[in-house]
């Protein structure tokens, strides 16, 4: 159903780039499609995955047009930015009788560490998790 497959991009942080990933699907005329980005997060404590719904949060990260495409754009040596937007990616397209999806997996190498006695900026970020089963 869906166009294209699983997608893996290893990238370093002191690149800049602008990453598409399309989330299209095709069925007949009579059969609408939906189409909904997740980003795949741990829980650090019991080690399960869940499903987090992605939407567009800013200029670094958008979701547009009629094929659904996640954009991913960010500067070189934007480390937070890199923290924040690499990592796994879940594109789910589901037509009312069945259901298919791909994985994107952003993996960005050489992230530095902050400083010590840096305090990370704050930031507020609303989570809808999702239990895989």
């Amino acid at each position: 159903m869906i166009e294209g497959s699983d997608v893996e991009r290893t990238i370093s942080h002191s690149e800049a780039a602008e990453m598409n990933f399309k989330c299209s699907a095709t069925s007949d005329d009579s059969t609408s499609v939906n189409s909904t980005w997740y980003r795949l997060e741990r829980d650090l404590n019991t080690g399960e995955i869940y499903e987090v719904i992605v939407y567009n949060r800013s200029d670094k990260l958008t979701i547009s047009g009629p094929d659904n495409t996640l954009t991913i754009k960010l500067a070189a040596n934007d480390s937070e930015g890199w923290a924040v937007y690499g990592g796994r990616y879940l594109c789910r397209v589901t037509n009312g009788y069945s259901s298919d999806q791909r994985h994107i997996l952003i993996d960005v190498r050489d992230i530095p560490l902050p400083d010590k006695g840096t305090v990370p900026s704050s930031r507020t970020v609303t989570l809808i998790l999702l239990r895989l089963s």
